[in-house]
């Protein structure tokens, strides 16, 4: 993620902006330690002016294996310090995956790319629709 800067002060007001109860917004982290220093200023950020947070979106948090076997590169808790610090949900946890930026060049739905894109979609969907009333 970017540091805190135009861009993070400019989306911050529109959030401010459109602040009631239909309006929130999804903070999107890889699961380094690098990108949650950055996620943990943005979340505290947000919270000082009473943004809502839907919830933690963890992007590249694991390789899926055959069999079944996952390789967490990051190490194994990513963004869960996170969301237990700023009493928020981890939604969604998204796998990295080559098969996403091919589909995304050719054009295709992201979500068919794999079952463990899939999951990580409607993980995603099912977290904000629940939080927003849906």
């Amino acid at each position: 993620p970017p540091g805190i800067g135009d861009e993070i002060i400019s989306a911050l007001r529109v959030a401010k902006s459109r602040g009631g109860k239909g309006f929130g917004t999804l903070v999107v982290a890889t699961p380094s330690l690098v990108a949650r220093r950055v996620v943990r200023r943005v979340l505290s950020l947000l919270r000082d002016e009473r943004v809502r947070v839907l919830g933690l979106v963890e992007n590249m948090s694991y390789v899926p294996c055959p069999g079944g076997r996952v390789v967490r590169p990051f190490g194994g808790r990513g963004v869960d310090e996170l969301a237990e610090e700023f009493g928020v949900s981890v939604l969604a946890r998204f796998p990295m995956d080559p098969r996403v930026e091919e589909a995304i060049e050719a054009g295709d739905p992201v979500h068919r790319c794999s079952k463990e894109i899939s999951r990580a979609v409607d993980d995603l969907v099912r977290g904000v629709t629940s939080r927003m009333g849906g």
